[in-house]
């Protein structure tokens, strides 16, 4: 089956620091794939350390992953819109409006569930941030027309750790 969709996750983001640094840790923004057959897409954020956080989108086509990502040097405490477009032929990130990292290849949906907001359990660690979503959307599109739209509600508010 030939898939012709745009796929488009958006979202606010607000970074937060926080005073213990550690090695590693990884929060799925929003993510539907299975990592062992190279399908499917995810947004995410992986490090321990603020200043040089990238913004992840890994794309599967079936046969192996591609990885678009921008480090923009996120500032604490100012929110940040950011945008995923997954279609046939190409995938995107844009950051605040301006796109940040561009991916030609072909794409490969995966069965299973949408997540958002989802640290894995095999990521124990935490890194010297805190990421708190706002409104999460994602937008599937067929043939120029939306099929469907979902809403997601944002993180809770959380005190930052001291």
């Amino acid at each position: 089956m030939r898939y012709w969709l745009l796929l488009i996750a958006s979202l606010s983001l607000l970074i937060q620091a926080c005073a213990d640094e550690q090695p590693n840790a990884r929060l799925y923004l929003v993510a539907q794939h299975d990592y062992g057959r190279a399908t499917g897409f995810y947004l995410d954020l992986e490090g321990g350390t603020l200043h040089d956080l990238p913004i992840i989108l890994g794309v599967g086509d079936g046969k192996e992953w591609r990885f678009p990502q921008h480090r923009p040097g996120f500032v604490p405490n100012r929110p940040h819109h950011v945008r995923a477009v997954i279609s046939p032929e190409r995938a995107q990130l844009f950051l605040d409006g301006m796109l940040v990292a561009d991916s030609p290849g072909r794409w490969q949906p995966a069965e299973g569930a949408l997540t958002v907001n989802e640290r894995p359990e095999w990521m124990p660690e935490v890194g010297d941030w805190l990421a708190e979503l706002g409104t999460i959307v994602v937008t599937l599109s067929r043939g120029g027309k939306q099929v469907t739209r979902q809403q997601f509600p944002g993180s809770p508010r959380r005190p930052v750790a001291l």
